[in-house]
């Protein structure tokens, strides 16, 4: 068994997958054993033609028709075999000692049962990762305001570690 399966569901990605890609292995090589279970979910462009290219030792299924995020998360984790499971999007790009950090984390806390991240645009802003429990008042403000004004109402927007309510599956580390 590995100690970690990292799960990447994509959809015509191919514009970013490659440098998802080498930021999670640069980042892994070496340190602990891990494998990454990418699930295509019918893209429509070169995704698949990529990942085969530049990643052909990755595990890589291939579904013939998309059948949504949770339905591909479930494929990637059945088929993985690691302790702890790391969902991640393709656009996502890991910072700088991420896994060290991540690691030490869980170590350090092991009672926590789920562990988010923090997201940064290219920019450094920071964006939305932590969202309050859906409530009919969530749903409401949704559904109503702008989203520059209800994005505001619904996350929690935390600047160091800390228990929320919910985490984005964009970045999510969970333990079998």
């Amino acid at each position: 068994m590995s100690d970690l399966s990292v799960i990447i569901i994509t959809y015509n990605a191919e514009q970013y997958i490659s440098s998802c890609l080498e930021s999670v292995i640069s980042q892994l090589m070496g340190k602990q054993q891990y494998e990454v279970v990418i699930v295509d979910n019918a893209s429509e462009d070169s995704t698949v033609g990529v990942i085969q290219k530049e990643f052909p030792n990755l595990t890589l299924i291939r579904n013939g028709v998309n059948r949504g995020f949770a339905f591909a998360v479930n494929q990637g984790v059945r088929s993985s075999q690691g302790k702890h499971i790391l969902l991640l999007n393709p656009d996502a790009a890991l910072g700088k000692d991420f896994f060290e950090q991540l690691f030490r984390f869980i170590h350090e806390n092991p009672k926590v049962a789920i562990v988010g991240s923090k997201f940064e645009d290219k920019n450094g802003n920071v964006q939305p990762s932590c969202w309050k429990t859906p409530t009919l008042y969530t749903t409401l403000i949704e559904s109503f305001f702008p989203y520059h004004l209800s994005i505001k109402i619904v996350t929690d927007q935390l600047h160091n570690v800390g228990e929320v309510e919910m985490v984005s599956g964009g970045c999510m580390l969970i333990e079998r």
